[in-house]
C-alpha cells in the first residue's frame, strides 16, 4: 500500500452553516479513498482585501504543509491573486463554488434560479416591482436580474440594490438598509423582494413586519441558500437547494481524480432547485407529482396488488428513505388497511413506533424527504381509481398529508435537539474562554487547556508557536509544537521544533506528529493571531463537525496568548525602568512608571471589562430557553408545532448569530483597547530611552486628539463611574510640546479626576475646555469631587505630598516638573461653584516660541 494522500481545503472562517455542509462533504468523499485532510480556515474575505499582510501570512502558512493537492474556494480573493498562483502552481488544484480558468471547478449555476425564481413570482404570484439586493460581490445573478426584468418590461433601476449601496455592512444590517433604502430613500412601491443570504431574508421580513407590512400578503420574499433559517423561519422563505455538501464531495472526488490519474474535467457543475414556501405566496410542496408514464402502465391499483408486488415496493421505499426493508413492509401493510376502510391510527401508530425506535437526530435532514419518496412511490398505484373510485386517492392523499405532518414535527424536534446540544456547548465554551484568559503564562494556559478539553469533546489538539527572539526572521522560520494533546490526555514529550535552513522549499514534517495511526485524518486548522499580531497556528481533531465551536476556541486561545504576550512585555519594561532607575536616580523614572502604572489601571480596568462582557454573553437567555424546552420535553412536538412560546423560541434562536456577532465585536474592541496600552507603553518607553540626559525637542501638535485618546483610554472607569464628559475645544491652534511628557500630564490630571468622583453621590461631571487665555493655550480641566482645599493649592506638587493611602507623591510632581520643561505652567485652581477641583496647564504656541 502506498503512502496515504494529503489534501488540503482551504475555507474561509463564517458563523454559519454551509462551510460545514463543505467540509462534511468533503470528509464523505475522503473517507472512503483513505484520504487526510487539512481544513485550514482563514479569515474572512472581506478582511483579506483589506490586508495584504494577512493573505502573505495565510499562503506561507499553507506552504508548510506537504499537500498532494489543494481545494479552495472559488470565491476567495486571497486564492484568485497571482501570488497564490505562482506560490502553488506545482500543486493540484480545485475551485469549489466558482469557475476558475485553467483549473478543475465544481460549480453552482446560480443564475438559472434566479429567473426561476423571478419567473415563478411573476407568472404565479403576478408580482411586478421586484427589487433585488446584489450579493456582497457581483456575479452572474445580477446579469439574470436584469435580463429577465427587462424581458417582462419591468425593469427598474431603482429597484436594483447594488453592493456599493450595502457597503461595509453585515449580512444581518445588509437586510435592514434595504429596506430603509426601497421604503424610506426612494420611496418605492414594492411587491416582492429577492435576496441572496438567510440571515438578510430575515432581517428584511423582520424590518417589514416591523412597518406593519405583511409577508407575503403584502411584499413577497424569496431567498437563495436553503438551511436551518429557511425551513424553521416563519414564514419559512422559498429558497434555493444550494447543495453545499455536494460541492465539497464532488471537489474531493475531483481532486483525487487529477491526483491519481493527472487530469480532471475542468467543469462539474452541480443541479440544484428552487423551494417553493410560504414567503413567496406557494403552501410548501409536501410531495413530487406522480410520475404519469408509469401510472399509464399500472393495470391493478393498490388494494390489488399482490404480496410479491407489496414486497418490491417495500424494498423500493428502503432503498430512497431512511426506513428499513421490515419496516417499510410494515408500514405498506397498515396503510393498506386504512386504505381498505379500517382506522388510519394503526398507520400512523406504526409510524410513530418506527421512529421512536429508530430515531437518528444526526439524519433529519432525511426525514422530510420520506413522506415525498412515500408517495412518490404509492401514487401512481392509485391513479386507476382516478374514474370510478376517488375516494381511495382522497384517502391515501389525507395519509400523506398526515404522514408529512408526523415526519416534519420529528425534524422540527431534531434541529431543536441539535440547537440544544450546541448551545449547551456553547455554555462550557464561554466558561472556559473566561479560564482561558485567567492564565499569565504559556505553561499555566497550555495546562488549563489540557484540562478543559474533555468538556468540548475534542479527539486531538496541537499547539505551534511561533519563536520571535529573532526580529529579523520570518514568523515561519522557527517554531515548536508546544501543546500536543491525543485520546483525552496530553502527550509530553521533547518539543518538535522547525528551524529555518538554506533550502526554501524545505517543509515541515507534520506527519510524524499529526498522522501517527494507521487511519485516514480530518484535521481543522486555524492561525493564532488578534489583529496583526501573529502567535502561532493550532489543529484540531474533532469529535463532530460544528466548525464554528472550533474557531471560537480557537479565537479564545488566541486571546489568552496574546494577553500573555501583552503581560510580559509589561513585565519587561517595568525591569528594564527598575534597572535605569537604580542605575540613574529615581528622578526620571520614577515618572515614567508612574504613567506605566495609570496604563496598567487602563489594562486591568480592560481586562475587568472583558470578564464582564464574558459574564454578560448571551448564554442567560440560552439557558431560559433551554430550561423551557426541558420543561416540555414530553410534549416538546406539539411544544413547537402549536404553542405559540414554540414558535417564538424559534425566532429566539434564529436571532442568536446576531447576538454572538455583537459580542464578539465589543470583544475585539477590548482587546484592541489592550494592544493600544501595550503599544503606548512600548513608546514611553522608548522616548524615555532615546532622551536619556537630553531635553526633548518641542513639537507641533493637536492638543483635542490626544484628550481624546485619553478619555477613550478611561472610557471603562467613567462608564462604570457614571461620569459625564463635557469637552469645549474652543481653538485650533496648535501648542508646542513633547508628546509623551504631555500625554504623561494629562494622563495623571485625568485619572485623578475620574478617581475623585468616583465614591461621591453629587451629579458627576468631567469638563474639559482647550481654549486660548493672554496668548496661551490653556488646558482646564474640571471636576465634581471632593475638591482641593485653599492651602493645599501650591502643596500638592511638592515632591512626596499625596492623599492616597497608596500614592507615592510623584504623580503631580513629575507633572509640574514636566510643564516647566515644556516653557510651560501647571497650576490648580478651586471651583467657582466650590464643588470640585480645576487644573489648568498653560502652554506655548509657535508664535510664543519666536
Amino acid at each position: 500500500m502506498g503512502k496515504r494522500l494529503t489534501i488540503g481545503l482551504l475555507d474561509e472562517n463564517a458563523y454559519n452553516e454551509y462551510h460545514g455542509m463543505i467540509a462534511s462533504g468533503v470528509r464523505m468523499s475522503a473517507k472512503k479513498h483513505d484520504i487526510n485532510v487539512i481544513r485550514i480556515g482563514h479569515f474572512l474575505t472581506d478582511i483579506t482585501t483589506r490586508s495584504e499582510y494577512h493573505e502573505k501570512i495565510l499562503h506561507e502558512y499553507i506552504e508548510q504543509f506537504n499537500f498532494d493537492g489543494l481545494m479552495f474556494l472559488g470565491w476567495g480573493r486571497a486564492f484568485s491573486n497571482d501570488n497564490f498562483r505562482s506560490m502553488f502552481k506545482d500543486i493540484p488544484t480545485v475551485s469549489i463554488g466558482m469557475g476558475v480558468a485553467g483549473i478543475p471547478s465544481i460549480v453552482f449555476l446560480g443564475e438559472s434560479y434566479i429567473e426561476e425564481i423571478l419567473n415563478h413570482l411573476i407568472q404565479v404570484h403576478k408580482r411586478s416591482k421586484i427589487a433585488f439586493i446584489a450579493p456582497i460581490s457581483p456575479d452572474t445573478r445580477v446579469k439574470a436580474y436584469t435580463r429577465t426584468m427587462k424581458q417582462y418590461n419591468l425593469y427598474d433601476p431603482q429597484l436594483y440594490i447594488s453592493e456599493k449601496d450595502l457597503i461595509d455592512l453585515s449580512i444581518n444590517a445588509r437586510g435592514v438598509r434595504a429596506v430603509d433604502i426601497l421604503l424610506d430613500e426612494r420611496k418605492l412601491k414594492i411587491d416582492a423582494i429577492v435576496s441572496l443570504y438567510n440571515a438578510e431574508t430575515y432581517e428584511i421580513i423582520k424590518a417589514l413586519n416591523a412597518r406593519g407590512i405583511r409577508v407575503p400578503e403584502d411584499i413577497a420574499v424569496t431567498s437563495y441558500e436553503e438551511g436551518e433559517i429557511s425551513r424553521f423561519s416563519s414564514p419559512s422563505f422559498t429558497t434555493v437547494n444550494f447543495l453545499w455538501k455536494e460541492l465539497g464531495y464532488y471537489g474531493c472526488e475531483t481532486l483525487h481524480t487529477l491526483i491519481t490519474n493527472g487530469e480532471a474535467p475542468l467543469v462539474t457543475e452541480i443541479s440544484g432547485g428552487v423551494i417553493y414556501r410560504n414567503s413567496c405566496g406557494c403552501i410548501p410542496h409536501s410531495a413530487e407529482v406522480a410520475d404519469l408514464d408509469l401510472s399509464r402502465q399500472l393495470k391493478k391499483g393498490f388494494l390489488e396488488l399482490s404480496q410479491i408486488e407489496l414486497e418490491e415496493i417495500a424494498e423500493r421505499i428502503a432503498a430512497v428513505t431512511f426506513f428499513t426493508i421490515k419496516e417499510a413492509w410494515l408500514l405498506l401493510d397498515k396503510f393498506r388497511q386504512a386504505i381498505a376502510g379500517s382506522s388510519e391510527k394503526p398507520f400512523l401508530s406504526e409510524l410513530e413506533m418506527i421512529l421512536r425506535r429508530a430515531f437518528l437526530y444526526e439524519k433529519h435532514d432525511d426525514i422530510g424527504q420520506a413522506s415525498v419518496m412515500f408517495r412518490r412511490i404509492l401514487i401512481p398505484h392509485f391513479l386507476p381509481y382516478r374514474r370510478n373510485r376517488k375516494e381511495l386517492i382522497v384517502r391515501a392523499e389525507d395519509l400523506f398529508v398526515q404522514m408529512q405532518t408526523i415526519l416534519q414535527a420529528k425534524r422540527t424536534v431534531a434541529w431543536f435537539s441539535d440547537e440544544i446540544r450546541s448551545n449547551l456547548l456553547k455554555l462550557t465554551l464561554n466558561e472556559v474562554g473566561q479560564i482561558f484568559i485567567t492564565n499569565f503564562n504559556v505553561k499555566s494556559l497550555m495546562d488549563s487547556i489540557e484540562t478543559n478539553l474533555p468538556r468540548i469533546g475534542v479527539n486531538g489538539c496541537y499547539i505551534y508557536l511561533f519563536d520571535k527572539s529573532d526580529s529579523s526572521s520570518g514568523l515561519f522560520d522557527n517554531y515548536s509544537l508546544e501543546f500536543e494533546y491525543r485520546d483525552g490526555r496530553k502527550v509530553r514529550r521533547r518539543k518538535v521544533r522547525r528551524r529555518k535552513t538554506n533550502s526554501r522549499n524545505e517543509k515541515a514534517n507534520f506527519d510524524e506528529v499529526l498522522f501517527r495511526d494507521d487511519r485516514s485524518y480530518f484535521l481543522l486548522s486555524h492561525l493564532l493571531y488578534v489583529g496583526d499580531e501573529f502567535m502561532g497556528f493550532i489543529l484540531f481533531d474533532p469529535s463532530y463537525m460544528d466548525l464554528r465551536i472550533y474557531r471560537t476556541l480557537g479565537l479564545q486561545i488566541s486571546t489568552a496568548l496574546n494577553n500573555i504576550i501583552m503581560f510580559k512585555k509589561l513585565d519587561d519594561g517595568y525591569r528594564k525602568l527598575m534597572d535605569q532607575a537604580h542605575r540613574r536616580g529615581m528622578a526620571d523614572s520614577t515618572a515614567v512608571l508612574h504613567d506605566i502604572a495609570n496604563i496598567m489601571n487602563s489594562v486591568n480596568v480592560t481586562t475587568q471589562a472583558m470578564e464582564n462582557l464574558m459574564g454578560n454573553c448571551p448564554v442567560d437567555d440560552l439557558v431560559m430557553a433551554n430550561g423551557l424546552l426541558s420543561e416540555k420535553a414530553d410534549e416538546l412536538e406539539s411544544f413547537v408545532r402549536d404553542d405559540r412560546k414554540g414558535k417564538l423560541l424559534m425566532q429566539f434562536y434564529a436571532d442568536l448569530g446576531g447576538e454572538f456577532e455583537k459580542f464578539s465585536e465589543k470583544m475585539q474592541a477590548s482587546i484592541n483597547r489592550l494592544m493600544d496600552s501595550t503599544r503606548l507603553i512600548e513608546d514611553i518607553i522608548n522616548v524615555q530611552q532615546s532622551y536619556t540626559g537630553v531635553r526633548s525637542n518641542l513639537e507641533s501638535v493637536e492638543l483635542g486628539a490626544i484628550v481624546d485618546d485619553i478619555i477613550r483610554m478611561y472610557s471603562a472607569m467613567i462608564d462604570k463611574a457614571g461620569i459625564k464628559v463635557v469637552k469645549s475645544y474652543e481653538t485650533l491652534v496648535p501648542a508646542l510640546v513633547q508628546r509623551t511628557k504631555l500625554y504623561h500630564v494629562l494622563t495623571n490630571i485625568i485619572k485623578n479626576a475620574i478617581e475623585s468622583m468616583e465614591k461621591t453621590d453629587r451629579e458627576k461631571v468631567l469638563t474639559i475646555i482647550i481654549n486660548e487665555e493672554d496668548q496661551k493655550i490653556c488646558i482646564r480641566i474640571c471636576d465634581t469631587g471632593e475638591g482641593i482645599s485653599e492651602e493645599n493649592l501650591e502643596s500638592i506638587f511638592a515632591y512626596g505630598y499625596t492623599t492616597k493611602k497608596d500614592g507615592h507623591g510623584f504623580g503631580l510632581h513629575s507633572c509640574a516638573n514636566y510643564m516647566t520643561e515644556m516653557k510651560g505652567r501647571l497650576r490648580a485652581e478651586r471651583s467657582e461653584s466650590g464643588k470640585g477641583a480645576v487644573f489648568v496647564l498653560e502652554l506655548m504656541t509657535r508664535e510664543d516660541s519666536c
